[in-house]
């Protein structure tokens, strides 16, 4: 009902029922099934929230991947958007269906994220190879 975090010592039912009475009157005498309700309301939210990420958490992903990909065959950065995405779709719409082919519009594959991406991942590797080199 609130957003107080509670310690492990205010879990106890004595504690919790304090809590509820003190900070939170007003619902005392609310039946068992209203908290039911608002603890399935906050399930459904918190899965919600989680399906609206994970597409662009997989896009993102797949963004990289794209960009590992174009920086090793030494072709241009601007091919990722102009020719892997848009055959990426074509593909996926005959194969798949439309709603698969819509998703892969989420995937950034311009030629400033792909430059961003490589110098990213290149970043990253040089900080590992100078942490090993030093340990």
């Amino acid at each position: 009902m609130c957003d107080n975090v509670l310690s492990n010592e205010s879990m106890k039912p004595a504690h919790l029922k304090r809590h509820l009475t003190t900070k939170h009157a007003v619902l005392k005498d609310k039946p068992i099934a209203f908290f039911q309700r608002k603890l399935d309301e906050l399930r459904q939210s918190k899965a919600m929230i989680l399906s609206c990420v994970t597409p662009v958490a997989n896009a993102q992903e797949a963004s990289y991947l794209a960009s590992l990909r174009i920086a090793k065959a030494g072709k241009p950065r601007n091919i990722g958007e102009e020719l892997c995405l848009r055959l990426a779709e074509e593909i996926t719409y005959i194969m798949c269906e439309e709603k698969a082919a819509r998703q892969l519009n989420l995937v950034p594959l311009s030629n400033d994220t792909v430059s961003r991406r490589i110098v990213d991942m290149a970043d990253d590797v040089k900080n590992i190879v100078v942490i090993f080199q030093y340990s």
